[in-house]
């Protein structure tokens, strides 16, 4: 038995088996990729450079981030790059209490030389 497939029922004593489907066949709704650009001094720094920085879903491949940038944005990126960034322990000062900073996913988006985009 193969790993991603499964058994169905006997016809005339023969077993079928029926391959699953992958996850790249099953289109995904683009609109929900990028979740927002990244304003830090960082990232308006690096922008100079034709290199962009977004929060993208932390699910997301870097195809469908290639996919949605150029749908929502209409230029092809040249690369695309992505870091996932762990929460950090923080404690206030004033009540003592601790908590987390949330955890993102970041992606950097580097552009043909001569390509723009305006984020607004």
């Amino acid at each position: 038995m193969a790993l991603f497939s499964k058994k169905t029922a006997k016809k005339d004593g023969k077993k079928d088996v029926v391959k699953a489907e992958t996850a790249t066949s099953v289109p995904r709704d683009l609109g929900h990729v990028i979740v927002s650009p990244r304003i830090t001094e960082k990232a308006t720094l690096q922008s100079g450079g034709n290199v962009y920085v977004f929060n993208v879903a932390s699910g997301a491949t870097k195809p469908e981030i290639k996919a949605a940038f150029l749908a929502h944005y209409k230029v092809s990126p040249a690369r695309v790059r992505v870091v996932n960034t762990k929460g950090t322990a923080t404690r206030n000062m004033r009540t003592g209490k601790k908590g987390m900073t949330s955890s993102f996913r970041k992606a950097y988006i580097y552009l043909k030389k001569g390509d723009t985009i305006s984020i607004t």
